[in-house]
């Protein structure tokens, strides 16, 4: 979930819930469960449950000017 450049003059995906998911990844190197990114804020991330075969970086906050409200019960 995310913007693209600047804040300014975009709307972003603000407020997304990203509830009850399966998130699976084949990747040998790196899987990447849920990634939320560029100035974007308020986001519900509930009862996810995230897999790779080999390494996986559960949720991410791509930069500061990011943020989550609310997470819990998530499986990694």
């Amino acid at each position: 979930m995310g913007g693209n450049g600047h804040a300014t003059g975009l709307t972003l995906a603000q407020n997304s819930k990203i509830y009850n998911n399966t998130i699976y990844s084949q990747s040998p190197n790196n899987g990447l469960g849920i990634m939320v990114y560029k100035w974007t804020t308020g986001h519900e991330i509930y009862d996810n449950a995230m897999y790779a075969d080999n390494i996986i970086t559960g949720i991410t906050i791509g930069d500061t000017m990011t943020s989550i409200a609310y997470c819990n019960h998530n499986s990694y």
